[in-house]
């Protein structure tokens, strides 16, 4: 059996532990015919009351009593970005069962999948904003080499079309997932897949601005070189936040790979 803090379940600070906050829900469903829960179930929330987070628990938790026949009771821990409530769950004693052992973890990976398939949130929260292909593309045509707009050549012509290419094509194809017909098969499919190629696509383009911009674009914000203010190189640094929050690039593909396409983890 998995054991869990007494009378806790989780404790959820960042997205991805909202997403174990809903596994909560499953496991519980699991563990009807059980002898667990013998008692009141807590879950602690380590954000103030009202908030989005404090909804969806207490969304769950008249769920999770309705299946249990237990109350279930919403406890806001708040304080010190959330690490008070995750304090108070470490130390409770470990006497509460839910569900076959290693069971939860197979749960909360599978929910952890779908919310890579989401941007927001990514990063612990802090949002950059990067630059998009048409930006580029002014950045292109008033940028000038040996007194021509670098745009002119054709090899740079030829990498801007690319991404302007790129992007149509992940508009159209999240345009995709309005037609339930298209995505039958596999629901999460796009998202995922659009996470990782989305996010590596502006990676590689921010890093085309800051070519573009040639020695200038070494320079960061407020130095009196820097193209643009320092702009691009912010973009480009800020562009890997995305590739790492939500999953990294690297496990995004495992799951792209096994989950969507089917391959074998080997």
């Amino acid at each position: 059996m998995t054991k869990l803090p007494s009378s806790t379940l989780f404790s959820a600070a960042t997205p991805l532990m909202r997403a174990i906050v809903m596994a909560v829900g499953i496991l519980a469903t699991q563990a009807q015919a059980q002898v667990f829960p013998a008692k009141p179930i807590v879950i602690v929330v380590p954000f103030s009351a009202g908030g989005t987070l404090d909804s969806v628990a207490r969304l769950v938790g008249s769920k999770m009593s309705e299946s249990l026949g237990q109350p279930v009771v919403i406890e806001n821990r708040t304080g010190a970005a959330g690490n008070i409530g995750i304090q108070s769950v470490a130390k409770a004693p470990a006497d509460g069962l839910v569900g076959p052992e290693g069971g939860g973890w197979k749960v909360a990976m599978r929910t952890l999948e779908y919310e890579r398939g989401a941007r927001g949130g990514q990063a612990g929260g802090y949002v950059s904003v990067g630059a998009n292909a048409f930006d580029v593309f002014e950045l292109a045509q008033r940028t000038k080499r040996g007194g021509q707009p670098v745009l002119e050549d054709p090899l740079v012509a030829d990498e801007m079309v690319g991404f302007l290419m790129e992007i149509q094509a992940l508009t159209l194809n999240g345009q995709r997932t309005q037609v339930p017909e298209l995505i039958a098969d596999r629901p999460q499919g796009i998202p995922l897949a659009s996470k990782l190629m989305g996010t590596e696509m502006s990676r590689r383009l921010n890093d085309f601005a800051v070519r573009l911009t040639g020695v200038r674009g070494a320079y960061y914000v407020d130095e009196p070189e820097a193209a643009d203010n320092g702009l691009w190189a912010r973009n480009y640094l800020n562009a890997f936040s995305a590739t790492i929050g939500g999953g990294t690039s690297q496990i995004q593909a495992n799951i792209v790979g096994e989950h969507v396409l089917g391959l074998p983890k080997s």
